[in-house]
């Protein structure tokens, strides 16, 4: 059995349900989209999360670029198409570095998806660090100073 094949697979499963958790908290009714009958294909889910993203736009272009990468390679690992494969994976590298900067050139199926799922939560990891530095200046500066303290 080729291993790469079954990774391909195996993280494209993974990566459809990381885009499901993300749309479930992003939309009131994701389940409407994400599960039974009216279930949408992976890369009509991503055309979704690239509009329903609270993010900045370029993050979700970015984003939505890479799984739809991911998916590219998946349909040329299924179709058992060694070149449609090479190309496809050094898209996907191309449309990864472009999400994380350190990540080798050679970069691994696994760390491909790994820097997407760490990409899916950045933008809300990013607001929330937002708001711990804004908290951190009222408690630690602000209310200090306008309580007769010295910071």
């Amino acid at each position: 059995m080729n291993t790469f094949a079954v990774e391909v697979l195996t993280y494209h499963a993974a990566l459809e349900l990381e885009v499901d958790a993300v749309l479930k908290k992003l939309l009131p009714f994701a389940e409407k989209i994400t599960e039974g009958r009216g279930r949408l294909g992976f890369q009509h889910k991503v055309s979704v999360l690239g509009a329903a993203w609270l993010g900045k736009p370029a993050s979700a272009d970015k984003l939505t670029v890479a799984l739809i990468r991911f998916n590219d390679l998946r349909n040329a690992v299924a179709h058992n198409d060694g070149k449609q494969v090479r190309a496809c994976m050094e898209g996907l590298r191309k449309a990864c570095r472009s999400i994380d900067k350190d990540l080798p050139a050679d970069a691994s199926i696994l760390a491909l998806s790994q820097a997407i799922c760490a990409y899916m939560g950045d933008e809300n990891l990013a607001k929330m660090l937002k708001l711990l530095e804004i908290l951190d200046e009222i408690v630690n500066v602000r209310m200090p100073k306008a309580l007769g303290g010295k910071k």
